[in-house]
């Protein structure tokens, strides 16, 4: 009797055994592109154990038949799988995850003039004088290096031998080593399989660039110096700056500085061999967002419109997701109707958004729909009535659909908030309105604006950036290959808009550079008008989106014989 209730105690429990069986689970975890994720977390619920999925997001795990895996991943959703006998060559596909937050405060902080700057100079150890300016370490997202002139030693011929102390990697060439006949420097991050073809450092020393090394410094006149090396070089001072740029501030310059001497170094007219290089044609090159790689990789129409479905929700805070996808439907896939609706979406998702708008008015302009400018320039006006640049654009919207008289009625709105002082004069905005001299009630030949032109100027350039909070610096070269330099600190109005003009001579192609910038992203509108002033004037808008991190200078040229542009 006994071992018969043991015999059926045993056959009761081996249904249970039965029911936990060991498995060994194998598969590869994806996102919804089947890209592989690498490093999801494999675990079994309520449990210690896990895995991780390898860089083809292949994983194999150990569980028991009945317990719950669950799959995660940083920004996707998990996901949870009963564990049976069937779990080899598993397909696991995460999707994107979303994250809502309930308050975002954004405080913003107003960008210092030159003339505070240098006022702030010697408690502010983060600023260095250039000749662009001066560039403020804690508003530049570029890489540089500072040092103080306190901490370098007096020993050696001249600062060179202290500062390598400072500088990883930098070496110091002098004659008659390799049959230099001057010294020379090279910065470390520029590796070339010979020392003749690798780019030497240039100086910038109180306003003024050199190509030879200033030797003649010791390391007792050094008040502060910065190394800027690789895109932080390059984005500043061009090709030239590609062997990297020591930026010198002597003592010297600033005792002058702290007296209120003020020295000016003009290098419009000055011949500079470098820029030669300019005639590769580095053409400029905004960092491409990562959903841009995303939809760059899709095979299809189809495949980018399930993408676009699929996006929108992640990234419906950011207004330049929709002006991108906008060009990327016309461009790649000829499809009008899907980017018209995007910049449709622009306008009624970023309605207060004064920023976003201005760049879906530019774009529309630049497209030819002058219209749907227009009725963006009006929102725009309605929101930012005490910008000058709002009333420039919605007057010049009308003279691109032939209404001048809708176009001077909006100058004087303009001119009713000047005389009641709502908005400071600004010779500099008459001369940007795209009326006759009658229709503005001015008499007289239009001035020149930024740029002085000559008597004979007929190309004028007139740029507009849709944030007013950036840095800008533009560099243009005429045939001779001189050249002038213009940043947006110059302009005092604090306008976000400039205008250039060409001369007649020399004549050929003029080229025009981004020499830095620094900001978020902002859209550059180009307008050129040829024979401005003429019965046969014609013009052509172009647009830029300016980035943060970008690749090369070149914007676009001018051919002033040929009345053409070369983009």
């Amino acid at each position: 009797m006994k071992n018969s209730l043991v015999y059926i105690l045993i056959l009761l429990a081996l249904p249970l055994y039965a029911q936990t069986t060991e498995v060994t689970i194998s598969g590869k975890v994806t996102d919804v592109w089947e890209t592989p994720i690498p490093d999801a977390n494999i675990l079994i619920k309520n449990t210690q154990r896990g895995t991780n999925s390898d860089a083809q997001g292949q994983f194999t795990i150990q569980a028991t038949t009945g317990e719950i895996l669950v799959i995660s991943s940083v920004g996707f959703g998990p996901v949870e799988l009963f564990v049976d006998g069937q779990m080899k060559d598993l397909k696991v596909v995460l999707s994107p995850q979303t994250t809502k937050l309930r308050e975002v405060v954004v405080q913003k902080k107003k960008r210092k003039r030159q003339k505070e700057l240098l006022a702030d100079y010697q408690e502010n150890t983060n600023l260095i004088k250039t000749s662009f300016g001066i560039l403020d370490k804690d508003r530049s997202s570029a890489s540089m290096r500072f040092v103080e002139g306190e901490d370098l030693i007096n020993v050696g011929p001249d600062f060179l031998t202290s500062l390598k102390n400072h500088i990883p990697g930098m070496r110091v060439v002098r004659p008659p080593h390799n049959d230099v006949p001057d010294v020379e420097v090279y910065l470390r991050r520029i590796a070339y399989a010979d020392s003749a073809s690798s780019p030497k450092a240039i100086f910038d020393v109180d306003g003024m660039i050199f190509e030879s090394t200033p030797t003649y410094l010791s390391s007792s006149d050094i008040d502060r110096l910065v190394v800027l090396q690789r895109n932080a070089a390059i984005s500043r001072y061009g090709p030239r700056g590609i062997g990297g740029v020591i930026i010198v501030n002597t003592k010297g310059k600033n005792r002058m500085d702290e007296m209120g001497i003020v020295r000016r170094y003009d290098n419009s007219e000055m011949r500079d061999s470098l820029y030669n290089i300019f005639d590769s044609k580095n053409s400029y090159a905004p960092e491409n967002p990562e959903y841009m790689d995303v939809f760059g990789r899709a095979t299809s129409h189809q495949e980018a419109r399930a993408l676009l479905k699929t996006h929108a929700e992640a990234y419906a805070s950011q207004p330049y997701f929709f002006l991108d996808l906008a060009q990327y439907f016309r461009g790649r896939w000829d499809d009008q109707k899907t980017a018209n609706q995007l910049l449709k979406d622009v306008r009624q998702m970023f309605g207060q958004n004064i920023t976003a708008l201005r760049s879906l008015a530019y774009s529309q302009e630049t497209l030819g729909q002058n219209d749907q400018a227009l009725e963006t320039y009006l929102q725009i006006l309605l929101q930012d009535s005490s910008a000058p640049e709002s009333y420039v654009d919605l007057a010049n919207a009308y003279v691109a659909l032939g209404n001048r008289e809708k176009a001077a009625e909006v100058y004087g709105q303009y001119n009713d908030q000047v005389k009641n002082g709502s908005i400071p004069e600004s010779a500099e905005i008459n001369r940007l309105f795209n009326l006759e001299p009658q229709e503005l009630g001015l008499f007289g030949k239009l001035d020149s604006g930024t740029i002085e032109p000559s008597a004979k100027s007929t190309t004028r350039i007139v740029m507009a950036w849709s944030h007013p909070e950036i840095n800008l610096g533009i560099q243009i070269i005429n045939p001779e290959s001189q050249y002038r330099t213009w940043n947006n600190s110059e302009n005092k109005e604090g306008l976000a808009t400039a205008q250039f003009f060409f001369e007649e001579e020399p004549q050929g192609e003029w080229q025009v550079n981004l020499q830095y910038f620094e900001g978020t992203y902002t859209y550059l509108r180009i307008t050129a008008y040829f024979d401005y002033g003429l019965p046969s004037q014609h013009q052509k808008q172009m647009l830029f989106k300016l980035s943060p991190d970008y690749q090369g200078n070149h914007l676009f040229s001018i051919n002033t014989q040929k009345d053409s542009i070369i983009e």
